[in-house]
């Protein structure tokens, strides 16, 4: 009896993902806690077209603590009509998506209207009324924990943290990337000060910041700054972190890609990497970001000195393995400086700005 009593009141922590960068800036935090105990862990993914399931650092996260990731669409309060068309919606975009990727563009663009339709139904599904319900029900059984998302202003994590903050619970953003949010032009940067739904405080008991230079740089006239605090880098983790299977000699050059995209020159970063691939003495890893389109790489990353890492490397392991890393546009920075790892900005690869 002691111990079910114990059981029950042991709070429950609610860490909410949405994006690849989630998963790895968060994954680690978890597995913090998680080694400490003492909470009962629930990681809810909110992304309506991926799971994550077959992430390694979800696998992590299993195989280690036994911690099952749970989908937003996939919840008790779901109607089972729903829940039971959800994954056959899933599996049939994301077969659309590999038939496209791996047939030439003339033959993929019928494609695109449907896998178009069908991203617009997964996401109108997640925004429901439904889902916020869903996941506040599942909030509101615990009597104690805390809400965790990441930075977002999402109309879930207005629901949900809503209700938490309502029951009592505390509720905390993780803002994953500081170049995603100080790489903003400056009438996107969010507000701090903010009143009503735009500001984080509405949604918020606390932020944690990735680093210090930022959180006085971008918040430093916040109203209330004990509201911030600063958690620093938590992508790095050892407890998974492997090296590249390959030694080959020369200097090691980790390439990290942004996010492909309209604001990023990608016949210069085609240049550079070209160059870099047929250097001799220089041995490349190219690193695409996980929402990088495989088809924006040049076809030439094969052969002894030129290696694709694939999106279940770490990249805090690619960092250890590097002599020099080159990037844009990328959190990894704070890892590469932090192992005092040479690091090489390409910032003229924007083309909206300069970091």
């Amino acid at each position: 009896m002691k111990m079910a009593s114990e059981a029950a009141a042991m709070p429950t922590v609610f860490f909410c993902l949405r994006a690849d960068s989630d998963v790895d800036q968060i994954v680690p935090v978890i597995d913090g806690l998680a080694r400490r105990g003492g909470a009962a862990i629930r990681v809810i993914v909110y992304d309506p077209v991926k799971t994550y399931r077959d992430d390694f650092r979800i696998r992590h996260l299993y195989d280690r603590y036994g911690i099952e990731v749970e989908h937003l669409l996939e919840l008790p309060g779901i109607a089972w009509h729903r829940r039971r068309s959800v994954p056959i919606v899933r599996g049939l975009f994301h077969a659309l998506l590999e038939l496209q990727r791996r047939l030439p563009s003339f033959l993929s663009r019928p494609f695109q209207p449907v896998l178009g339709m069908l991203r617009e139904h997964m996401h109108t599904m997640s925004k429901s009324s439904e889902s916020a319900a869903a996941l506040t029900a599942e909030v509101a059984k615990a009597s104690t924990g805390m809400v965790i998302f990441d930075h977002t202003k999402h109309p879930l994590a207005r629901a949900v943290t809503a209700a938490a903050r309502s029951a009592g619970l505390p509720t905390l953003a993780l803002p994953h990337s500081v170049s995603h949010l100080s790489n903003l032009p400056p009438g996107k940067v969010p507000d701090p000060n903010a009143d009503g739904d735009e500001g984080w405080s509405a949604l918020y008991d606390r932020v944690a910041l990735p680093n210090e230079v930022f959180a006085q740089r971008v918040y430093k006239k916040y109203k209330d700054p004990s509201f911030l605090t600063v958690l620093g880098s938590a992508r790095f983790s050892r407890d998974w972190g492997a090296v590249l299977d390959w030694q080959p000699g020369g200097t090691k050059v980790l390439f990290i890609l942004s996010k492909k995209g309209p604001y990023v020159d990608w016949d210069e970063v085609n240049r550079i990497t070209l160059r870099l691939s047929r250097d001799p003495r220089v041995a490349l890893a190219i690193k695409p970001h996980p929402r990088t389109e495989i088809s924006g790489i040049p076809q030439f990353v094969a052969g002894p000195q030129v290696r694709l890492a694939p999106a279940e490397l770490p990249t805090a392991s690619l960092i250890h393995w590097a002599d020099l890393v080159v990037f844009w546009g990328s959190s990894v920075i704070y890892d590469a400086l932090r192992l005092r790892k040479p690091t090489l900005h390409l910032a003229y690869l924007f083309k909206l700005h300069f970091d």
